[in-house]
């Protein structure tokens, strides 16, 4: 006969499991939903928590992105299968200057389609920024002469959160949207190099735009683009000859 005060083990342990399965199959927090977390004041062990909150949401989270990729895809297919004529599209690029181009049925294909920024949930932010130093520590940031370039050193400062601490104020970054707006000229009808150029930075550029296009780049075009890289790297070569003397 059972006590009228007491119930078996069996029901309690029942019971927390299915208290348990429910927080799983609901996704709600840990860090809310277990009794235990309430009395919590360390730091790190609430860092704990929300990583392992991160974790069980990572799978939807990543779900949730990838649909956001099928609705595009589909979007762009229905602006292609009900286009009339030529459509200008809006759009902005990694220095958030906006850009207008033309397309038509041709161009407009939904393949294309995809998320340039990763899933924010892989690392947290202590965790990017202990990657990046253990980057510079073991000198993977370093260019080919072993040194870190003005452009690198303020992109890690804009990453760790301390970009104003940078002397060159952005100069790196302003130098890459010279270089990017120069290449159609120079495709075009070619260009001279100027003084404020930074040669090791419109170098990288134009360079980057010459293998991304190179396939649909002319003989002619690509002849003005490398007369025109070949223009700084006699100067850049020239300034270290000069520096070294």
């Amino acid at each position: 006969m059972m006590n009228d005060s007491t119930m078996p083990n069996d029901f309690n342990e029942e019971e927390n499991k299915l208290l348990n399965e429910f927080i799983v199959i609901s996704g709600v927090s840990d860090v809310s939903s277990s009794s235990e977390n309430a009395t919590l004041t360390s730091g790190s062990a609430l860092e704990i928590l929300v990583e392992q909150d991160n974790s069980r949401l990572l799978l939807t989270a990543e779900q949730i992105r990838n649909s956001f990729v099928e609705i595009a895809r589909h979007t762009i297919r229905l602006y292609a299968q009900f286009m009339a004529d030529i459509k200008a599209v809006k759009y902005q690029d990694s220095f958030n200057k906006t850009h207008v181009l033309y397309a038509d049925k041709k161009t407009m294909l939904s393949d294309d389609a995809y998320l340039e920024n990763e899933n924010e949930l892989l690392y947290t932010t202590n965790q990017k920024k202990e990657i990046i130093f253990k980057l510079y520590s073991s000198g993977l940031l370093n260019d080919d002469k072993g040194k870190l370039r003005s452009s690198t050193k303020e992109k890690v400062l804009t990453l760790l959160g301390y970009k104003d601490l940078d002397y060159r104020k952005g100069l790196s970054r302003l130098q890459e949207e010279k270089a990017v707006s120069e290449n159609e000229k120079i495709k075009l009808n070619g260009l001279e190099i100027e003084e404020i150029d930074d040669d090791s930075i419109h170098i990288d550029e134009h360079t980057r735009y010459v293998l991304s296009e190179y396939d649909d780049l002319k003989d002619e075009q690509k002849q003005r683009l490398y007369q025109h890289i070949k223009l700084h790297r006699e100067r850049m070569e020239k300034k270290e000859i000069e520096n070294n003397e």
